[in-house]
């Protein structure tokens, strides 16, 4: 809306999108709804999942369909807020995703990047060699 002034749908979906994320960080997600301020930084310590959420959704208070709905919230909340309004799902499609949840494949929520959330292709999270799983389970 800042850069038309005209009010859409695709608006309220942003708008959900940030409400969304606002929810399971606890607080306004700030510079995480536009991404990294630069790609170097991405490169050398992504952003985890874990270490943006409120304190009471830590991964060690989460079971495991808890977390997969963490995930999904947060991939959900990511895909509402394409810069491209065109991407955004409408709420219809939000709503049906937010009922009919597909559970996502996920191993740790500790070791799931902003990025792979933003990635609208990505649906497995976690895929680890046995060391690496046994390593964030310890968390």
């Amino acid at each position: 809306m800042a850069y038309s002034s005209i009010p859409t749908e695709k608006c309220d979906v942003y708008s959900f999108g940030v409400v969304a994320l606002e929810t399971i960080m606890g607080k306004h997600p700030g510079d995480h709804v536009f991404g990294e301020c630069s790609s170097s930084t991405q490169i050398e310590l992504p952003i985890l999942l874990k270490d943006v959420l409120d304190q009471r959704l830590s991964p060690s208070r989460l079971c495991l369909r808890d977390a997969q709905d963490v995930v999904s919230i947060a991939k959900l909340a990511f895909t509402c807020l394409q810069a491209d309004p065109r991407l955004r799902p409408t709420m219809r499609q939000v709503s049906h995703d937010l009922r009919v949840q597909v559970p996502l494949e996920i191993m740790s929520l500790s070791a799931i990047t902003l990025e792979q959330l933003r990635d609208v292709n990505v649906r497995k999270f976690g895929a680890f060699t046995g060391l690496e799983l046994a390593s964030t389970l310890h968390e």
